[in-house]
């Protein structure tokens, strides 16, 4: 991993940045608190001083930049939509601000979601009724699983880490090694049953 070393400050706005360049010559922008070693920490990169003060600046305005873009999300597991308004990017982290329909705020990764651009009636109504047949599917698939699990535990071995179950056997790791255990002991005491055969001139 580089090393950086902080050299001077930036100030973009009421916001003072620190500037810190790395040993192998790459300049990187972040917050006085922040450590520049760390990818999420880093606002701007460049590999020139003027050329991170106009990416550092560049970042800062569409920090401050605020649209509107409307969507819904289909939670995964609620199966449930709820729609919400986009309203920018976050500067560290790069993940989604939104404003909910009923007013709450969050940020939202780009990649665990499922979102869906604004749905007619029509659209919404078969949305909902396909993820509620979902729902009846995995009620019915727990149900199926609770048989399974039960015959299961009584012949499941223990996991190598962890507090055992009260049924368990021990970890196929633990018999593992028990196993190589007894056969190396074994062997050693073959071993020193051997007769020790003494030579002479």
């Amino acid at each position: 991993m580089a090393e950086y070393t902080k050299i001077t400050t930036i100030e973009v706005g009421a916001q003072s940045y620190a500037v810190s360049v790395s040993d192998r010559g790459s300049f990187v922008a972040h917050l006085s608190s922040a450590d520049p070693r760390m990818y999420e920490n880093r606002l701007a990169t460049a590999t020139t001083y003027d050329e991170l003060q106009k990416r550092l600046k560049e970042a800062v305005r569409k920090k401050r930049a605020r649209v509107q873009i409307p969507f819904v999300e289909l939670d995964r597991r609620t199966l449930e939509l709820r729609s919400g308004i986009a309203r920018g990017i976050h500067m560290k982290d790069r993940e989604i601000l939104v404003t909910w329909s009923d007013g709450e705020k969050a940020q939202l990764s780009r990649h665990s979601h499922d979102f869906l651009r604004p749905l007619t009636p029509e659209e919404a109504e078969e949305i909902v009724r396909l993820a509620q047949n979902v729902r009846v599917a995995r009620a019915a698939l727990a149900e199926a699983e609770k048989p399974l699990s039960a015959a299961m535990l009584k012949v499941e071995l223990g996991h190598q880490y962890g507090r055992a179950k009260e049924l368990q056997l021990p970890s196929l790791g633990d018999q593992v090694e028990k196993a190589i255990q007894a056969l190396v002991d074994a062997e050693a005491v073959v071993e020193n049953a051997k007769p020790v055969t003494v030579t002479t001139a």
